[in-house]
This record gives structure tokens, sequence and C-alpha cells, in this order.
């Protein structure tokens, strides 16, 4: 059984897929495995997903049993929430390049909740509004 499966709800937009790409890409280089496909099954599941409940610009990181839920009012906001997830594993986006921790430890998936309101359409930076709640 998989550590990990990415469920995208709408495979037929292509930034979500690549958000999902993006998302596996991370997880490989930082844990060294590669999550599984959604025919697979898995320890835990990400969702990805776009409502249109949400601002374009809004996305949210929901954590529930055995996974979590990103979803975002827009597909680029989805990735953001993707980038979001990375950086709680402790990878910095900077302009030179990411910066990735030492050791990331092992694999794991956040219990908190959180939101944010992607604020510049670069992935240059952290935002301060992006934290993982307390």
């Amino acid at each position: 059984m998989a550590a990990l499966r990415i469920n995208v709800t709408s495979p037929a937009d292509p930034l979500l897929e690549h958000a999902a790409n993006e998302l596996s890409r991370y997880v490989r280089t930082l844990f060294g495995f590669t999550p599984a496909t959604e025919s697979e099954d898995a320890e835990n599941n990400v969702a990805i997903d776009v409502s249109a409940e949400l601002p374009d610009q809004v996305y949210r990181i929901a954590s529930r049993e055995n996974g979590l839920d990103i979803v975002a009012g827009s597909s680029r906001a989805a990735l953001w929430g993707v980038y979001g997830l990375v950086s709680h594993w402790g990878v910095h986006f900077l302009v030179q390049g990411d910066v990735f921790p030492d050791d990331p430890g092992p694999f794991r998936l956040p219990d908190r909740d959180s939101s944010c309101v992607a604020g510049t359409a670069k992935r240059v930076g952290e935002t301060e509004n992006c934290r993982m709640n307390a």
C-alpha cells in the first residue's frame, strides 16, 4: 500500500493536473517515493478541487481522516494551495530556485487547517497570511 494518493476532481483542467504533478514531484524529492495512481490503495489521500463558493484567489487546506483537501476558488489558487502544503514540509520558494530542508523528516500531512488569499501571481516568496493555523 502506498503512503499517498493524489486525486484531482477535474482532470480535464490542465492547471489542476499541473498542481497534482507538482505535488507528486515534491513528494518524490522530499520523501523518496512516488504517490499512488487513483486506482491504487493508499494510506493517505490528497484531493485537489475547485469550488465556486470561494473567491478566485483563495485556497483552503482542510485535514480529514486519512488525508486532506486542497479546495480553491480557481485552479490557479489550487496550485498555490499545493505550494502552501509543500512549504509546510520546509521548502522555501525563492527567485533563485527552491530551497529544500536538509532533513524533511518522515512523510506526514498537516493535522491543522489553513486558508490563504494568494497575494501575487508569482512564486517568489512566502506570504505571511498563509501559515498553518496554530
